[in-house]
């Protein structure tokens, strides 16, 4: 009988390679344990500080430049004793309307800015990102309006809540503690950015308040310190400028299964880099079987 010929080797299937995992992405401790809280925060700041300090100072600098003319104007509006120093008369409602101006000009003005935070951070947190502060500020354009809305209407439920023998206000706060960097993150509006804060907080709401108060009795005990504990304070606070956006993924990455090697929800924070898929491979024909 004569030998088949044997048919011709198949063609190896070519390799698809693997996606890259970005650099500086999220670590596996990326939990919320007090100390990986500070130790990844911490992190991320002075790897970014050129960046996280240009928005803070800018922060800084508008909520000034609005409230240093109100001053002067509530100052013009009291009459003193030039002798005794004594105020004789005290314009109470220029103050308070003055107070509740500034208060909504500075929410709005660094609402702005705020965006451009989290855009930033976020970024940097689930992309490995290095966004300049020129960046960073274009980044947060998109997401300005939902940032007022969350930041006007948190500010109004805490205060309500506060009045309400304080625990209601801190309730609010917990549950919606990630409100803005979901917004930021999902492009979602006000009321589906507390929806989504609450749905992420719930169950670790216990954890999130011994952040804070962890966060609270430092600033406590660095301010009896002189001069350097001031110094320490604000750079403490300048790191917990952060800290909701990192509570934020670190909850998203629990309940949602989002780690950094899965790409970034539709509508997410405007300069990402997105996620590139791996070419499929070319099928492969089966060889033919020489008939006898």
């Amino acid at each position: 009988m004569d030998q088949q010929p044997q048919p011709e080797e198949q063609s190896a299937a070519p390799q698809t390679p693997a996606p890259q995992q970005p650099q500086g992405a999220l670590s596996d401790d990326f939990s919320l344990s007090i100390s990986a809280v500070f130790k990844n925060c911490w992190r991320y700041f002075t790897e970014n500080m050129g960046v996280i300090l240009g928005l803070y100072a800018l922060t800084i600098l508008v909520s000034f430049a609005i409230f240093i003319p109100l001053m002067v104007g509530v100052l013009s509006t009291m009459e003193v004793d030039p002798i005794t120093n004594e105020i004789l008369e005290f314009n109470v409602g220029a103050v308070v309307a003055g107070a509740l101006i500034g208060g909504l000009v500075s929410i709005i003005l660094t609402s702005r800015i705020v965006a451009s935070m989290y855009a930033a951070v976020l970024h940097i947190m689930q992309d490995g990102g290095k966004p300049t502060f020129g960046e960073a500020i274009k980044m947060g354009k998109p997401y300005t309006m939902a940032m007022i809305g969350v930041t006007l209407l948190l500010a109004i439920e805490i205060f309500i809540g506060l009045l309400l023998f304080i625990i209601p206000g801190i309730l609010v706060m917990l549950w919606y503690f990630v409100a803005a960097p979901a917004a930021v993150d999902k492009n979602l509006g006000v009321n589906a950015a507390f929806k989504e804060s609450a749905r992420l907080t719930k169950g670790q709401r216990g954890a999130i308040f011994m952040i804070i108060l962890v966060f609270i009795i430092i600033n406590a005990v660095l301010s009896i310190i002189p001069i350097l504990g001031q110094i320490a304070n604000a750079i403490i606070g300048i790191v917990f400028w952060i800290v909701p956006a990192y509570i934020y993924v670190a909850l998203k990455r629990e309940k949602d299964g989002m780690n950094s090697s899965q790409p970034a929800p539709a509508g997410g924070v405007v300069g990402m880099p997105k996620q590139t898929t791996a070419p499929e491979a070319p099928p492969v024909s089966e060889p033919e079987t020489p008939q006898q």
